[in-house]
């Protein structure tokens, strides 16, 4: 409902001739390029005259919840700047409402979005579990915000950050809700697809120049393969689904085979797709995660030059055992899926020929 909202039909009838012919790779003119600039304008335009509007309604059940506080996930592009629209607008009609902002902007910018935004009260950084918790103690009227870990706020001219605090172990963390009473749309044969996301793994050991992840975060740490197919099992019986991606963005190969073995033990009949690490696991290890429902596994190749991976991104990997998990993975019946950064500040002619080498050997799926 609300991709229509913002993205109407009509529009998408409108562009749809134009956009097929630029990506078969037909002649396209000035007139053309022109004709869909235009077009975008146009849909820039109606998507926040329409984002307005949704922060008005938005507004209207506010006064009808009254709530302690209001929180957003503040994340890139359109999902950011839709929400400085719904907390511009909600300070205008409740100024004294605290607004929260969690997410990964506020990791990558931190205190910068305050001096920018001043619609946000508070910004939660790192994991917000546990915060958003003691948050509901402090605007219910018990403790000081100073107490409690990973905010970034404003006291008078003062700013203040407060200790980061992770959570050390995942299996403590209380089963996710998917319930029709929060999402209407997974009440009876809706059309959402229902595929659910394991929360399998967070943070990561890697130092990799080009992410933030380790910062975003924290180490590395893991659910417990019993938990992991309890909550898979729970997902299963009440929502008659048997699709899954796992979360984590470099769970260790030898970690997806420990839960692959555990689906296979328990006799779970789904299908997942998950991110993997270039570095460690062999071809009996993809085997034996494709025999459990690995549909697909998303790879960062980020470049096929050593030179590249060595000193523009601190990959700590071979281009061999890049080709290896790739190819392990393709011969194991798996979709390989890859990405790349290139070209970096320091590629060259010779650098991304070896890139485009290692594409045409490996043959990855996507």
């Amino acid at each position: 409902q609300i991709i229509r909202r913002l993205y109407p039909h009509r529009f998408s009838k409108k562009i749809e001739p134009l956009l097929k012919r630029i990506l078969e790779g037909g002649k396209v003119g000035w007139k053309e390029w022109w004709r869909l600039m235009k077009w975008e304008k146009i849909l820039r335009a109606h998507w926040e005259r329409e984002v307005e509007r949704m922060a008005r309604e938005f507004c209207g059940l506010l006064e009808k919840e009254n709530p302690l506080f209001v929180g957003f996930k503040l994340w890139n592009g359109d999902g950011f700047k839709g929400s400085v629209t719904f907390a511009r607008t909600i300070k205008k009609y409740f100024p004294h409402l605290p607004v929260l902002g969690g997410g990964p902007h506020v990791d990558i910018f931190r205190e910068y979005i305050l001096k920018f935004y001043p619609y946000f009260d508070i910004l939660v950084y790192g994991e917000g579990e546990n915060t958003i918790v003691k948050l509901a103690d402090f605007f219910s009227g018990k403790g000081r915000l100073l107490d409690i870990p990973n905010l970034i706020f404003k006291e008078g001219n003062q700013l203040i950050t407060t200790a980061v605090e992770w959570i050390k172990d995942l299996d403590t963390l209380p089963f996710p809700v998917y319930d029709p009473e929060i999402y209407p749309v997974m009440e009876g044969k809706s059309q959402k697809i229902k595929m659910f996301v394991i929360d399998e793994s967070r943070g990561c050991n890697n130092s990799c120049y080009f992410c933030i992840h380790p910062v975003k975060s924290g180490r590395l740490r893991l659910k417990s393969p019993e938990r992991i197919i309890e909550e898979i099992k729970r997902l299963k019986e009440k929502f008659d689904t048997k699709i899954f991606r796992y979360a984590g963005s470099s769970t260790p190969t030898k970690v997806l085979k420990n839960i692959a073995e555990a689906i296979i033990r328990n006799n779970l009949d789904i299908e997942y797709t998950t991110f993997g690490h270039v570095r460690g696991g062999n071809s009996e290890d993809f085997k034996k995660l494709k025999e459990s429902g690995c549909y697909a596994i998303f790879f960062g190749i980020e470049s096929g030059s050593q030179k590249i991976l060595d000193h523009a991104m601190n990959k700590r990997v071979s281009v061999e055992k890049i080709k290896y998990s790739l190819k392990s993975a393709k011969d194991a019946g798996i979709f390989v899926a890859g990405s790349l950064i290139c070209p970096t500040t320091i590629d060259n002619e010779e650098t991304m020929k070896e890139t485009l080498e290692l594409l045409n050997e490996v043959r990855p799926h996507s």
